[in-house]
Order: structure tokens, then C-alpha cells, then sequence
């Protein structure tokens, strides 16, 4: 029997909260949520992105599934569907873009000097899809490889 937190809760640990409650603050992402803060929006759609969910009636069942670990996730009660719709309709894009640039400048410090080489089709067989982003600080391109479909 397992007695230790969920991986998703844990992976959510190493976030930096702190950062994220201040984007919120910044740009009133909280400022009418009664229930469904921007804390919450953002662990149900990190929870979608690994879990490839591909519509929020997917995320929903999934969600409905782990019923019991909800808490335990971080999550303080159940996930709708039309919630989420309408925490993603009116909430501001620039919480989690700002966000997003934080965890890349993060990752980036974390990975300094490392040189992640190349993947051969040799090593790595299955369909690979090339996702490329330039910086526009340091006008590098990095190119990341998903085996999604989409």
C-alpha cells in the first residue's frame, strides 16, 4: 500500500509558488474567484498536459477517476467542466505565459553548460514531432520533440 503523496503532488512541489501568487496578485487573476483560484486552474491544466488530455470533458473524467486522491493532489474539491471553461474564458493569458517564462529561465540556470547532444532516429524510432522556439533575449532557437500526435 502506498503511503506517500501522489507523483503529480509532488512534482507540483518543486513550483515556485511564490512566484506564480504574485503574477495572480499582478494581474487580479483571483480578483472574482470564489472557489476556483488560479492555483487550482493551473494544477488541473498541468495535470492535463501530462496526462494528454485532448478536451476538458477528458480532463473532467480523468479528474472524476482519481476522485479519492483529489485532496492529496492539491486539489480542495471536485473539478467541473463548465468551471474550468470558465476559469480559462475569463482569466488572464498572462499569468501563465509569464509563468511559463519563469520555469524556462529557471530550467535554463538548472542546465547551464550541459550539451543534450542529438537524437537519431536509430535511438529513438517512434514519430517525432519538432517544436521550435526562438528566445527572444538571446535569439537561440531550441527545438523540443514531442511524440504527441497534435
Amino acid at each position: 500500500m502506498n503511503t506517500g503523496k501522489p507523483r503529480f503532488a509532488q512534482m507540483m512541489v518543486f513550483l515556485p509558488w511564490t512566484t506564480f501568487a504574485r503574477l495572480v496578485e499582478q494581474h487580479g487573476g483571483d480578483r472574482y474567484a470564489k472557489l476556483f483560484a488560479c492555483t487550482e486552474q493551473f494544477r488541473v491544466m498541468a495535470f492535463a498536459q501530462l496526462t494528454y488530455c485532448e478536451s476538458l470533458r477528458h480532463i473532467e473524467v480523468r479528474l472524476s477517476a482519481q476522485a479519492a486522491k483529489l485532496y492529496h493532489m492539491g486539489f480542495r474539491h471536485e473539478i467541473k467542466r463548465s468551471t474550468l471553461a470558465d476559469a480559462n474564458e475569463t482569466r488572464d493569458w498572462r499569468i501563465h505565459a509569464e509563468f511559463a517564462q519563469c520555469l524556462i529561465a529557471r530550467a535554463r540556470r538548472l542546465n547551464i553548460g550541459d550539451s543534450f547532444g542529438t537524437i537519431s532516429r536509430k535511438d529513438y524510432p517512434v514519430h517525432l514531432r519538432r517544436i521550435r522556439f526562438k528566445d527572444p533575449e538571446t535569439g537561440k532557437t531550441l527545438v523540443f520533440l514531442t511524440n504527441t500526435s497534435q
